[in-house]
Order: C-alpha cells, then structure tokens, then sequence
C-alpha cells in the first residue's frame, strides 16, 4: 500500500465538498496563526540576546505552540471560542501592527466553527508537521497553498484571482525594484503583489541570500475580510513580515497630498470588472463615471509618485 502524506490526507479531507468555500480562508488563518507564533519566538529570542524587553501581540497561553497539540474537544472550543474572543479583544491595540492583523483576522476565523473538531484536529495535525523554520520551508508551503487554492472551484464574494501568468506579465511590465514602494487598491489573495516580490528577488538575488525578503514597501486594501486574510498569509510566508495592508474600499480613499512623500513608486492592479460603484462620496474623481475600472484607474493614476509607472488590466471596450 503506497504511504499516505499529509498533504494527501488534507487533499481528502477538502474532497468531501462540504466546506469548499471555507477551506481556503481556515487553512489560511491557521497558517497565520502559526507564522505569528515563528514571528514573536524570533523577536523574543532578539531581545533576550539584546537584553531589551519584547511585548508579544498575543498572551503566551494563545501562540500555536500552547494549543497545537490539544486534543479534539479542547481545540473546538479554543478555536471557536476562547481565541476569537481573544482576538476581538485586539481590536484598540496602538502601534503594534501585528495586533491590528489578528484582530482582523477574527472575522475570518468563524469559519472555523463549521468544521468539526475532527476535521479541526486533522488540519491543525497537518499543518503542525509542515516545516518552517526557514524561507525556504515557509515558500514551499506557500507553493501546496496556492496549489490547493487553485483546485478550489468555489469563489468568495468578490473574489477574483489573478492567473500566475497573467500576474508574472504584469510585473515584469512594471519591472519593481529594491526600495520602491508598491500598491495594490484591490489586493484580494495578493497575486500581484507576491509577483512583485517574487520579480525583486530573482532580479537581485544576490542581496536576499540571507533574509530571502525583498527591499519593498508593500501596501494594499482589501475589503472582504476572508479575502483578505488569504493575501495577508501569503505576503507572510513569502518574506512580507510587515505589509501595510488595509480593510475598506479603496475607492473611497482620497489621494496623498504629498505623493513625492506618500505616493507609490509602482501600482499594479486588476480591478473587478463590470462592477458599478455608489456615485455617492466620489465627486474627488475628475473624470465622473460609476464604472469600477475606469474609476480604479483615476485611483492608481492618483496614488504614484512623480516618474512612477502603473500597470492596470481593463477590458478592452473601456480602451
């Protein structure tokens, strides 16, 4: 009988349907969940070294390593319970931007009350004998991720990914660099801005070999929070520690008026297509229109620095 991996008794467990459009938003949360208990270890291991005090975003009792391993009954009731609550609890934390992610990420999280806790205990299982100590374990794990989010037929609300393909191009027309500051208005799983990263990394290598984490200032809004967690875990396992990422609608979001300062050197956007927006509260825009795209690309026009390039996918009849 061939051996049965863990990755196989995950694909099983989808294939039942049941929870087709929740398992891409679960495993995400769990994933980051994990990664932000690898993020404080490390900055907790810095200080001790430094002899300076480190204040965790979460309590000792709620990292990964204090609940991974409990048992069926006990973790139902931890993750649908007591680590939401927990997690809400975040909600006026100040100047601590992992504490603002987990809390957003509570929302997502109640999905996690439609999975029994055998099936909670079998993904926690498999997700706690995955590597991740280093770049490398952590993008391999990116890789089954978005395998697994490929083979998902379901889509959120709103949600549209961009092909890898299609995302590649993209970038490469952009062509970003080490120290620019790169946007997305409408990041949904963070295809484009993963590319970016991906696009830096290859094309200056030679500089990433220790950290595996590009020279970018990535920033994007999102405004579906399971989208959002979804983009915000895959910036994390692909080097992005500290992305400046938004809930909200983009649209909504008058300019810099200093871009010089606060613009972005590269937007890349492909923006939901036939979608009509509330004329409501968009009288900024100079060109008035209720169409999603054109209006996104006022947006991204609005958003760049001087000399800075934007690439934006658009249906050919807007051309």
């Amino acid at each position: 009988m061939p051996e049965v991996s863990s990755h196989d008794v995950l694909w099983r467990l989808r294939e039942g349907g049941r929870h087709d459009r929740e398992f891409g938003t679960a495993i995400a949360t769990l994933i980051y969940l994990r990664w932000v208990d690898f993020q404080e270890s490390e900055q907790e291991a810095i200080a001790s070294f430094d002899g300076t005090d480190y204040r965790p975003a979460l309590a000792a009792s709620l990292h990964w390593r204090s609940w991974c391993n409990f048992r069926q009954v006990e973790l139902s009731h931890f993750l649908k319970d007591r680590l939401p609550s927990a997690l809400r609890g975040l909600r006026n934390t100040r100047y601590n931007p992992l504490a603002t992610y987990l809390y957003r990420i509570a929302e997502p999280l109640e999905v996690l009350s439609r999975f029994s806790p055998e099936e909670l205990e079998t993904i926690v299982l498999w997700l706690a004998e995955q590597p991740f100590e280093t770049p490398s374990d952590r993008r391999q794990l990116l890789n089954f991720f978005d395998d697994f989010l490929n083979a998902t037929t379901y889509r959120l609300p709103g949600e549209h990914r961009t092909p890898p393909e299609i995302a590649y191009l993209i970038v490469e027309m952009a062509s970003p660099s080490s120290g620019d500051r790169v946007y997305d208005p409408c990041f949904g799983s963070a295809g484009l801005l993963t590319a970016a990263c991906d696009h830096v990394l290859r094309k200056e290598k030679d500089h990433f070999s220790r950290s595996s984490a590009p020279d970018l200032t990535i920033s994007g809004v999102e405004r579906n929070p399971e989208v959002y967690v979804i983009g915000l875990t895959r910036l994390a396992l692909g080097g992005i520690a500290d992305p400046q990422l938004e809930m909200g609608n983009s649209l909504e979001r008058t300019s810099s008026s200093n871009p010089q300062r606060d613009g972005f050197d590269v937007v890349l956007v492909n923006p939901p297509w036939g979608m009509r927006a509330d004329p409501a509260g968009l009288d900024y825009f100079p060109v008035r229109t209720t169409d999603a795209t054109g209006l996104f690309i006022q947006h991204a026009i609005s958003m760049l620095r001087p000399h800075g390039r934007a690439v934006i996918v658009v249906p050919q009849g807007i051309l």
